[in-house]
């Protein structure tokens, strides 16, 4: 969650990740602990920087 410090962006990454529904989330930088709460990720990769 950009802009939130990690403490915040934990507790907002729970909150959604406790709704009924589907959830997608896109994210920048996600960390081993929340990364580990997902059912499914999927990473995309650009190589247009190299």
């Amino acid at each position: 969650m950009s802009g939130l410090d990690d403490a915040a962006g934990d507790a907002l990454v729970q909150l959604i990740l406790g709704l009924p529904n589907a959830v997608v989330e896109i994210e920048h930088h996600l960390s081993s602990d929340n990364r580990s709460r997902f059912d499914l990720i999927f990473d995309t990769k650009s190589d247009a920087n190299k």
